[in-house]
């Protein structure tokens, strides 16, 4: 979405999305301080600083902002009111993605902060909103996500050993020889003699439990898209074997299907293929072996375990698995420790539900 974040918006006086979450990301950093000499002051916790509404005045506000951002004050204007709550839509009333206030003072004009919209902000769903309300849609971004894919992999590849047994294409539309059937496929990954072919999704972060089923159902959907195409790709291999460049005897008869999303979210789902992201995808290529960050008070250090593959045919061999049971998420099932908490009812009827909290003493 890069790209779109940096289009210019004429509903916001040739502005853009990026520049909107940069604005908010220097308020939380304001507010941050805020806290903190507020405690200093009062001595307060950090639970009765976050009822502290300060004022903040709009002029020197906008002054210090639009030095940062070196854009005028006009623009820097421009960007708090639509940061700003109102009543002119049911959406611009949601205090998480218009956290600032608008007053009046007797030094002028002021914005009052809501701190937990700044301070807890999700930037992905803050993109996904300001996107929608611009008029910025999906489709548009789906073919931008497409792309980043294949550079992403393209870049991996350049920098493998591996690189003279991996062949990445994005977008194409292979026709069987006959020419009695055709498929759109978004990518055509070579592995040595592997074949993959990659549904890309490129989807709103899902929060509220509908966006969730939504979005599931889309991955499912696109689980068959996948496997339909693989299937289609078994049966013409010389067309793909034409679009990869490669002689056809190259390529193994089986072909993998993987669905790529853009969040993470549904990786390791148990859907009709292996569902992954554009990190997991990137990184069989890039970081091909175990790593587990440890961090200190002097930062972090990464601890680097087994490798993925040693050679081009244990790079194909092995990826099915990589993707079926990817490695982080493997790290995190086995830190996983269930248990059963009982909720607090003040009646003498016992509710329990499930909790999960991760054990690290595991990697100890």
């Amino acid at each position: 979405s890069e790209p779109l974040l940096m289009e210019p918006l004429p509903d916001l006086d040739g502005r853009n999305v990026l520049e909107l979450l940069r604005v908010q990301f220097m308020l939380s950093s304001v507010l941050e301080q805020v806290i903190e000499e507020h405690l200093l002051e009062t001595r307060d916790t950090a639970e009765t600083a976050l009822e502290f509404c300060p004022l903040i005045l709009l002029e020197p506000l906008a002054s210090a902002l639009s030095k940062a951002l070196r854009v005028s004050t006009e623009a820097v204007v421009t960007l708090v009111d639509a940061l700003t709550v109102s009543n002119n839509t049911i959406d611009s009333r949601s205090i998480w993605f218009h956290p600032l206030v608008r007053t009046r003072t007797k030094k002028g004009d002021a914005v009052m902060p809501a701190f937990l919209p700044l301070l807890s902000a999700n930037v992905y769903r803050d993109v996904d909103y300001w996107l929608a309300k611009f008029g910025l849609p999906l489709k548009r971004r789906g073919r931008l996500f497409e792309q980043q894919l294949a550079d992403s992999l393209r870049l991996a590849a350049q920098d493998s050993e591996m690189r003279d047994h991996v062949v990445v294409r994005n977008s194409v539309e292979l026709t069987s020889e006959e020419g009695s059937s055709s498929e759109e496929i978004d990518l055509v990954l070579l592995l040595d003699d592997l074949v993959v072919v990659g549904e890309a999704k490129c989807m709103k972060l899902p929060v509220t439990p509908v966006e969730r089923k939504n979005y599931l159902e889309t991955l499912r959907g696109a689980a068959a898209q996948a496997t339909r195409k693989a299937a289609w790709a078994e049966r013409n291999l010389s067309s793909v074997a034409q679009v990869l460049d490669v002689a056809v005897d190259r390529l193994s008869e089986l072909v993998q299907p993987v669905v790529i999303s853009n969040h993470s979210p549904g990786v390791g789902c148990e859907l009709e293929v292996p569902v992954v992201d554009l990190r997991l995808i990137t990184n069989y290529l890039a970081r091909p072996y175990n790593s587990v960050a440890i961090y200190s008070s002097t930062g972090y250090t990464e601890s680097k375990g087994s490798s993925f593959y040693n050679t081009p045919e244990e790079m194909a061999r092995n990826f099915k698995g990589y993707i079926e049971a990817p490695p982080p998420l493997e790290t995190h099932r086995a830190l996983l420790k269930p248990e059963l908490v009982q909720l607090p009812l003040r009646s003498t009827e016992q509710v329990l539900f499930l909790a999960y909290s991760m054990d690290h003493s595991i990697m100890t």
